[in-house]
């Protein structure tokens, strides 16, 4: 979709505003397939950018208009216990992919564990992206019942908003993270997805329950069908 296309539609304005377009007009421009930037000032509704209705998200318990990232959007703050933004379960590139989201923690040092993201279809197939403890961004992946993880240290203390992206492929036996732009881990060993769809999909929780909430702020949630260069996770990195 293209910044023209964005600016010209009044649907578009609507759901981002006009301060967000240049921010969210380059996570556009490298193709998502799905797209939540997490701006709404009220409602109930997460609005994916790229498939609306069918992919929206719904808050639940989650305090919209915080201050966002410095793009013109707010955020939604997830309070620790019992909030959770729940998403449709879709067909997403499992072997081959990225995940893009900022996430800033609400007092800097996380109390507990708590998930930003999870994908879930079964015991052997799933993903998720984990504060675990007080200082540590964990993101797990199963294929077929094989484990990879991959870890970034560095979250104690950490009160400003943080650009995370993950890419995994089979095909490259590669599984990244990046934190604000810069590589931290690499890890091999992937196998590929066996099933279908996530029957799970959930944000700032493990499930809809929900159980193992986090402490915190996220926005601009983007998943990508396809392994994103580090040139364009350095250019998300920036607003």
């Amino acid at each position: 979709m293209s910044l023209h296309v964005i600016r010209s539609s009044r649907r578009h304005r609507r759901r981002i505003g006009q301060n967000a377009v240049p921010y969210s007009g380059k996570i556009l421009g490298y193709g998502p397939i799905a797209y939540w930037i997490m701006g709404e000032a009220e409602g109930g509704a997460a609005i994916d950018q790229i498939n609306s209705p069918a992919q929206d998200g719904t808050y639940t318990g989650v305090t919209l208009g915080q201050a966002g990232v410095g793009d013109g959007n707010t955020c939604p703050l997830f309070d620790g216990a019992n909030d959770y933004l729940g998403l449709p379960n879709l067909a997403i590139n499992k072997d081959e992919g990225t995940l893009v989201v900022w996430h800033k923690t609400a007092s800097g040092t996380p109390i507990g564990s708590g998930y930003v993201w999870r994908y879930y279809l079964d015991s052997s197939n799933y993903f998720y992206l984990l504060i675990e403890t007080v200082d540590r961004f964990l993101f797990r992946r199963l294929g077929n019942g094989t484990t990879v993880d991959v870890r970034y240290a560095g979250l104690a203390g950490t009160t400003i908003w943080m650009s995370v992206a993950i890419t995994w492929s089979v095909s490259g036996n590669a599984q990244n993270v990046y934190v604000n732009g810069v590589p931290e881990t690499q890890v091999a060993g992937l196998a590929a997805w066996n099933g279908g769809n996530s029957i799970v999909h959930c944000v700032g929780a493990f499930n809809n329950t929900p159980t193992g909430p986090i402490n915190g702020y996220l926005a601009h949630m983007a998943l990508f069908n396809s392994v994103l260069t580090p040139a364009q996770i350095t250019d998300l990195a920036t607003v």
